[in-house]
């Protein structure tokens, strides 16, 4: 029995040493982070672990990987193939998991700076008292258009029809993600009954009503409109992350886009002399929230709660809005701290758009009963060729 011991121990040493030898990492002194690809600046990863290091005096290994869509992400959690520590999940995906019981409590006491963030992007619908998640960034969903290529007239006469109008054939990039593309689908659906609608209060209340289908003839009803998108060839690809580049390169004239893709190409087409802007159409659109949240079987729920509060911090939060083009959470008081803040920042309309065009943007819900329906619906569309 000793001898037996004896020999287990050798082999656990021996293997131990091996592990150590080969650099890897025990499981317990990394942090594993599942967020979409090009949504942090990397820099800031290997600066945590410092940071971490310093002031809890363990070191820990941050392992960032990526997913496309919230659908992704929440099929990846549903599978149990991998544990990860900290995701960062959409505001309807969120509902989602809190509902299927998915996500940690939050200890708010390691989260001090909580505090510093923006009051419009706290206590949401999903998440009511933020007990399970914690503000990162936050935008709007618009049509990023190349100025040579689309006027002004016609997107403020057309809105979000633009993008099913035959005359832009095989030049709009269209969003691959089934809540995305509801929004715009169900919007352009009731186009003239929003715009015939003055009261912004009621019509904010409709958008809601329409983007968040709540009978199978409402998903229908959207999903016919998506057909009549493909019918009239002008969609060049269906994408989720491909369109910055396509646009900036002057490869195509429209995108269903997010304000922050928006502003990343917008910069950088500079350097190619194109020219793109981005346009909120006024008859409605969606405001959205991307949070920091941790699964409920987190192992190391603690340095996920560290992580989030160092996103928090000024200088960290403008390095990341900074690279990726997206709007922190971080109020801008408390971003004015940071040596990197910059005033022509904060006037930026696609960043922090105008009170009038947030008037008309309603937030995402989760499809609860409905989600297996249109899900199913979407993909049957997705798969047919008009």
């Amino acid at each position: 029995m000793k001898k037996s011991l004896v020999v287990i121990l050798a082999i656990v040493f021996t293997l131990g040493a091996a592990l150590s030898f080969v650099g890897c990492t025990p499981r317990e002194d990394k942090l594993v982070i599942f967020n979409c690809a090009d949504y942090i600046d990397k820099t800031v990863l290997s600066e945590f672990e410092t940071y971490y290091y310093e002031n809890y005096g363990r070191k820990i290994k941050v392992d960032y990987r990526v997913y496309e869509t919230n659908e992704e992400l929440i099929n990846k959690l549903n599978s149990g193939s991998e544990i990860y520590d900290v995701i960062c999940p959409s505001d309807y995906a969120i509902e989602k998991l809190i509902a299927a019981g998915m996500l940690a409590e939050i200890n708010m006491e390691n989260i001090p700076l909580f505090e510093t963030l923006d009051e419009s992007t706290i206590g949401m619908q999903f998440d009511p008292n933020n007990k399970f998640s914690i503000p990162y960034m936050w935008g709007t969903l618009g049509i990023l258009y190349n100025t040579q290529m689309v006027s002004t007239e016609d997107l403020e006469s057309m809105g979000w029809g633009i993008l099913w109008n035959s005359k832009y054939e095989r030049q709009v990039l269209m969003k691959d993600s089934i809540r995305d593309a509801v929004v715009a689908a169900a919007v352009y659906a009731n186009h003239d009954t929003l715009r015939a609608q003055t009261d912004m209060e009621t019509r904010l209340q409709m958008v809601s009503d329409f983007i968040n289908p709540s009978t199978t003839q409402q998903i229908d009803g959207i999903m016919s409109k998506l057909e009549e998108m493909k019918a009239s060839q002008t969609i060049k690809e269906w994408e989720v992350d491909s369109a910055k580049t396509i646009m900036y390169s002057g490869n195509a004239a429209l995108n269903l886009a997010w304000s922050g893709d928006a502003v990343w190409a917008i910069e950088e087409a500079a350097g190619y002399d194109v020219s793109l802007d981005y346009y909120v159409p006024s008859e409605g659109s969606n405001v959205w929230v991307d949070c920091w949240c941790i699964p409920k079987n987190a192992i190391n729920k603690d340095v996920a709660e560290a992580w989030i509060n160092f996103t928090l911090q000024p200088e960290i939060a403008q390095k990341n809005m900074d690279e990726i083009g997206y709007t922190s959470a971080v109020s801008v008081e408390t971003l004015r701290k940071s040596a990197l803040f910059d005033d022509e920042f904060f006037t930026d309309v696609v960043r922090y758009p105008t009170a009038a065009t947030l008037a008309v943007c309603a937030e995402m819900k989760d499809f609860g009963s409905l989600y297996e329906y249109a899900n199913n619906e979407w993909l049957k569309m997705r798969s047919t060729n008009n």
